[in-house]
């Protein structure tokens, strides 16, 4: 294999950190507008949360509790930035971050942040599909 094969090019580090608009599979007409995992704003977010959790466990290790709490946070916090095609009762659900919190966070819409993380996986495992498609637009 050619190492350029392996190159993450400028543009698709900016789809990873900017975000771009994903289509969940088996999810209907939802798209959901999420950065990559792998984006400097989650991981950055990230780092401070941990820290801030080792630091109130006193340096110990991180429960898994608290590493799904933290999860559930960088998913509404920082990778969902917005949605379309969301309906309740055949009606259009507003994209807010209160919103967000609460469909991420419950465990009876658990399919709904396995969507989310579901779409920001597939901007970092395949930035190069979405800057393609945008340059085609």
């Amino acid at each position: 294999m050619d190492l350029n094969e392996l190159v993450v090019t400028d543009a698709e580090l900016n789809v990873v950190d900017s975000g771009a608009w994903v289509a969940p599979d088996n999810a209907g007409e939802l798209e959901l507008f999420v950065c990559g995992m792998g984006s400097k704003e989650v991981r950055k977010a990230a780092q401070a949360k941990q820290a801030a959790m080792r630091a109130k466990n006193r340096g110990k290790e991180l429960t898994d509790e608290q590493n799904h709490k933290n999860g559930e946070e960088l998913l509404f916090e920082v990778v969902l930035k917005d949605w379309r095609g969301l309906k309740q009762d055949g009606k259009d659900v507003p994209y807010s971050k209160e919103k967000a919190k609460e469909l991420i966070t419950s465990r009876n819409f658990k399919r709904f942040s396995e969507l989310v993380f579901e779409c920001a996986s597939k901007i970092d495992g395949d930035a190069k599909a979405f800057v393609e498609a945008a340059t085609k637009n």
